[in-house]
């Protein structure tokens, strides 16, 4: 029984819609899945291709990126809803059948890719397949330790995933509520730290406000490496997320008890 996507998946998907929207497309499709995960980053979609098939993301990118034409329609700038293209809903449908097939409840980005390679006649599934020679079975031995799959009980698996689907719209809005919410978390922590290396420069505290703008330098690099959800929610396995937030925090207590011991205290925000 399928219990749910991933944050990854869903993120994923919030993602392809993006790429739809900056094309003026009015469907999510094959290639904005595809480009999703590589926009995203930080999943084990990414990680197989990037890793183990050793493919060169931006060059990937920019073959997607040609067969995506410019559409016309602005209301899906504007923050219209997009539909879901047949090829989508058919991809969706695969990556349900190979989680279920495989007794596994959550659908991941493996199936994702998994499906996009498995479905085979979109343009993303042709660049990955013809260029790089990545095939179906060769996802299901790197992502699942399995040579091969029969996709069984397919009618049960068509159902799941449409009920999934009439879900999939509101929890895309939800996201983009939460993501937006995310962005203003980081800019004010940026923010925050602007104004500290500011106050402590004026304080003589040169060293202090360098190595918080060095914080600062980390933290743009993380967030657009990782994602900013990954170093706001500070991902537990993820040893270098942790030890900036570490920082941060470290920080925040040491150039709070230095402003504060200033008179110029005032001119500077609490953080």
């Amino acid at each position: 029984m399928l219990k749910g996507l991933s944050r990854n998946f869903l993120e994923i998907v919030c993602l392809a819609r993006n790429r739809a929207k900056k094309y003026g497309n009015d469907f999510i499709g094959s290639e904005h899945l595809l480009l999703g995960i590589m926009d995203h980053k930080n999943n084990t979609a990414m990680h197989l291709l990037e890793v183990l098939f050793r493919i060169d993301i931006p060059v990937v990118c920019e073959k997607v990126e040609k067969n995506l034409l410019p559409g016309e329609n602005k209301d899906c700038r504007e923050g219209r809803r997009l539909s879901f293209s047949a090829r989508f809903q058919r991809i969706f449908e695969i990556a349900t059948a190979v989680a279920l097939n495989l007794e596994q409840d959550t659908l991941r980005s493996k199936h994702l890719l998994t499906a996009i390679v498995k479905e085979s006649a979109g343009k993303s599934a042709r660049i990955l397949i013809e260029d790089y020679g990545i095939t179906y079975e060769a996802l299901l031995e790197s992502a699942f330790g399995i040579k091969s799959l029969e996709l069984k009980n397919y009618d049960f698996c068509r159902k799941t995933a449409n009920q999934w689907l009439s879900r999939l719209e509101e929890d895309i809005a939800l996201w983009s509520s939460a993501e937006n919410n995310r962005i203003n978390q980081i800019h004010e922590i940026m923010e925050n730290l602007r104004y500290a290396a500011k106050g402590l420069d004026h304080l003589a505290e040169k060293s202090l406000a360098e190595e918080v703008r060095n914080l600062m330098e980390k933290i743009r690099e993380i967030s657009q490496k990782k994602g900013i959800s990954s170093f706001l929610t500070g991902i537990e396995e993820d040893n270098e997320i942790i030890s900036i937030r570490v920082n941060q925090r470290a920080f925040k207590d040491l150039i709070k008890k230095t402003l504060e011991s200033s008179l110029h205290r005032s001119q500077y925000p609490k953080i």
